[in-house]
């Protein structure tokens, strides 16, 4: 994030990322079938929460300061039977985790575990112009406050851009961020 922030063109860069969370069992054991199905997102730095809101539509935003509270789509809110209000235990667990043969039991604990309650019901942006066949992930929505406590188990990092001058701008970053990616990617390899 910090080399595409120096880029020239850019003014401010927030990041979101994946995290596999779920919802735990009474014994502390989460629903893998619940976790196949959902994309954890948290905002690291202010993804979805300053820049490319995510729409309520139901409750309201997460305060991004608490890392007990957060946001589904309609569609998890269905998948799990969850409403504004509503109390509930997610778990997050690391990739090396999901290799473990007792993944799945109460013998691997989550990496991070929260107490967390549902704030809002949302529509992410580009959701909003998805129609219902499109759409084929629910979504859970965490705190940049959620994020710096699972830092070393997110992964997929997506980032959100704004420019100093705009569109006029997105050429030349475009090229910026390429030759960016490449030296990143030949200065790994070797």
């Amino acid at each position: 994030m910090k080399r595409i922030a120096r880029l020239p063109d850019v003014r401010h860069v927030e990041v979101s990322a994946f995290l596999l969370l779920g919802p735990l069992e009474s014994d502390g054991a989460p629903d893998l079938k619940v976790i196949a199905s959902l994309g954890a997102v948290v905002s690291i730095n202010g993804l979805l929460f300053n820049q490319d809101r995510v729409a309520v539509i139901a409750g309201r935003l997460a305060n991004p300061t608490k890392a007990d509270e957060l946001m589904v789509d309609q569609g998890t809110a269905h998948l799990l039977g969850v409403h504004v209000g509503q109390t509930m235990e997610v778990g997050g667990y690391s990739g090396e985790q999901t290799l473990n043969p007792k993944f799945g039991t109460p013998q691997v604990p989550p990496v991070v575990r929260v107490k967390a309650k549902v704030v809002g019901i949302v529509d992410l942006a580009d959701q909003v112009v998805q129609d219902d066949v499109d759409r084929s992930t629910d979504f859970v929505i965490l705190t940049p406050a959620f994020g710096r406590k699972a830092l070393n188990i997110v992964s997929g990092e997506t980032y959100g851009v704004q420019l100093k001058r705009g569109a006029s701008d997105v050429t030349k970053f475009e090229q910026q961020f390429a030759r960016l990616v490449s030296a990143v990617h030949s200065s790994s390899s070797m």
